[in-house]
């Protein structure tokens, strides 16, 4: 099994890997993400050189030897397994949640913690609005975007569906999907879409920047009472906030 199809197996917790290979990092998962990918990104393409691959086996290496000789000592006669010398020393779960977990909570005026569910409508607006702005909608299009609150219920998650028409047919079907997290990071953007066959097709768009949430939260800062959940999180499910018909280009 190469390194590739190991990071795939469903067992395998890459954001853990990440930490322990580029602990230097501030965001070792995306780093990581981007050698496993093949990212480009400056002036060539990232890729998992042959260190990244030594550590990776290492770290596995290490993980079978806990887990073969836990709790007792390892029988006389039996061989260590070997190691390559660029071997990443495992770190305890605690330090790890300690030093690589980090959190950036913001606060609203008067030190109240605001996450995005506390969103007024206008807000969300704003993020919307930025959003068509960067999409190219030719001809006769129809745009829905739907909200929701993310699993920790203090994120939220946006969908927008774009269905464009050319000579009263529908020509292409888009749906574009992204979650603001607690944080206020922008995560998981993808791009959905249908080939020409049909088959549905998907790309993660990596590196998406949002200017407009420092907006936000720079107008948040200048209010002194607490922020409140918008009535459109109470629930779980998907709520329409925006739609529009015959949106021309330009």
């Amino acid at each position: 099994m190469n390194v590739k199809k190991l990071l795939l197996h469903r067992y395998i917790n890459n954001a853990a890997i990440a930490a322990d290979l580029f602990p230097n990092q501030r965001y070792p998962k995306q780093t990581l993400n981007n050698k496993f990918y093949e990212v480009i990104a400056g002036t060539g393409r990232q890729r998992l050189i042959d260190k990244d691959i030594s550590n990776i086996y290492a770290l596995f290496e290490r993980f079978l030897e806990e887990v073969q000789y836990r709790g007792r000592s390892r029988p006389k006669g039996a061989a260590a397994p070997e190691r390559p010398q660029a071997a990443v020393p495992l770190r305890p779960q605690e330090e790890y949640q300690r030093k690589y977990i980090i959190r950036k909570e913001q606060f609203a005026g008067g030190g109240w913690k605001f996450y995005p569910v506390h969103m007024e409508n206008e807000e969300l607006s704003y993020i919307i609005n930025q959003l068509l702005e960067d999409f190219s909608l030719y001809g006769n299009s129809t745009v829905q975007v739907c909200v929701r609150k993310d699993r920790g219920a203090k994120g939220v998650d946006f969908r927008i569906r774009i269905t464009s028409l050319w000579d009263e047919e529908v020509h292409r079907n888009r749906q574009y999907a992204f979650g603001i997290n607690s944080n206020w990071e922008v995560e998981g953007f993808f791009d959905h879409w249908s080939d020409i066959n049909g088959k549905p097709a998907a790309e993660e768009i990596v590196g998406r920047q949002m200017p407009v949430l420092e907006q936000v939260l720079r107008a948040r800062a200048t209010r002194d009472w607490p922020p409140v959940r918008n009535k459109l999180f109470d629930g779980d499910n998907w709520t329409c906030v925006y739609e529009q018909r015959d949106r021309l280009s330009g």
